[in-house]
């Protein structure tokens, strides 16, 4: 890849984690709220899921 592509790829990896991470928040709100889960459990299943993607 050259700069431009390289720059290109950069900004929208950043991107979609800055969205990822906005709605990460606004559903971790919804299931506290409105379907009782805990902090606990909501840590290890994003953690677990965070785990396997970096493996993959």
């Amino acid at each position: 890849m050259d700069t431009k592509e390289n720059r290109t790829a950069g900004i929208l990896i950043t991107l979609s984690g800055g969205a990822c991470w906005g709605l990460s928040g606004c559903f971790g709100q919804y299931l506290f709220q409105e379907k009782g889960i805990t902090a606990e459990w909501l840590v290890t299943i994003r953690l677990t899921c965070a785990g396997l993607l970096l493996i993959l």
